[in-house]
């Protein structure tokens, strides 16, 4: 018997790989000094991360939006505590931690649960 797969499966799937790659790109820390790979490597930590929320997510669809909506919040928290507010970091937040509240809503949308 074949599993039925609801048109929007793929894409929280798709939706989070095209996010993970375009945050393994740590495009601030291209400069000629010495220590530029470790930077570049603590810049990408968080889509490594992602990635293995990703291949978790990917069959447990609950924990993947779970863990991307708590990575937007974990975000904005971080922005807000970490220096003073500026009118700039609201469209970081925005760019960096929207798209992650989209992919968590839709992997929680793609749940066992709701599909009733």
């Amino acid at each position: 018997m074949k599993k039925k797969v609801h048109r929007h499966y793929w894409a929280p799937r798709i939706l989070a790989i095209l996010y993970v790659l375009l945050m393994m790109f740590p495009l601030g820390v291209f400069h000629v000094e010495y220590g530029a790979n470790l930077e570049a490597l603590i810049h990408s930590l968080p889509a490594l991360i992602l990635v293995g929320v990703l291949i978790i997510s990917w069959k447990y669809e609950e924990v993947g939006g779970i863990m991307f909506i708590l990575g937007g919040l974990l975000y904005i928290f971080a922005l807000l505590t970490g220096s003073e507010l500026e009118w700039e970091m609201l469209s970081w937040a925005l760019f960096i931690s929207g798209p992650a509240f989209v992919i968590g809503f839709l992997f929680l949308k793609d749940c066992p649960k709701s599909r009733g």
